[in-house]
């Protein structure tokens, strides 16, 4: 009987193909990983872009209407009757309009829309609210 007969196993050439495929497969999955956490990365900054345009609004919806448009602290300004705000935080740029009497008289019409860079393009989210004279 000669040595190669009856024998079981994997030749070298199978074996590379093997870890070939393995190594592929090992590749494919980090890939998804770390993709992944881009990904959530971008879902964090939306979510933060969100939250704090929705933090300025409400703020602004819960202040009395007669004091809606005057400036409340150096970030604010009055141009043409419309008072216009702006500040920044961690790499997010947030901006905020308050006219007085838009859409209609009685009708104060709350603009807060933020603003940020989400892999080299510009991002934005706008909120509008309004704030009547009897709430």
């Amino acid at each position: 009987m000669s040595a190669t007969q009856g024998q079981a196993g994997f030749t070298l050439i199978e074996t590379l193909v093997a870890l070939c495929i393995l190594v592929v497969g090992v590749l494919g999955v980090t890939r998804m990983f770390s993709e992944g956490r881009r990904i959530f990365g971008d879902v964090e900054q939306r979510r933060s872009a969100v939250w704090w345009a929705h933090d300025k609004l409400e703020a602004k919806l819960g202040q009395e209407y007669e004091t809606l448009v005057a400036p409340t602290n150096g970030s604010e300004r009055i141009e043409g009757g419309v008072l216009v705000g702006e500040d920044e935080r961690e790499g997010l740029v947030r901006g905020w309009r308050i006219e007085v009497d838009r859409p209609a008289p009685g009708l104060t019409s709350i603009s807060v829309a933020t603003q940020w860079i989400e892999r080299g393009a510009p991002r934005s989210v706008r909120l509008v609210g309004f704030k009547s004279r009897g709430e």
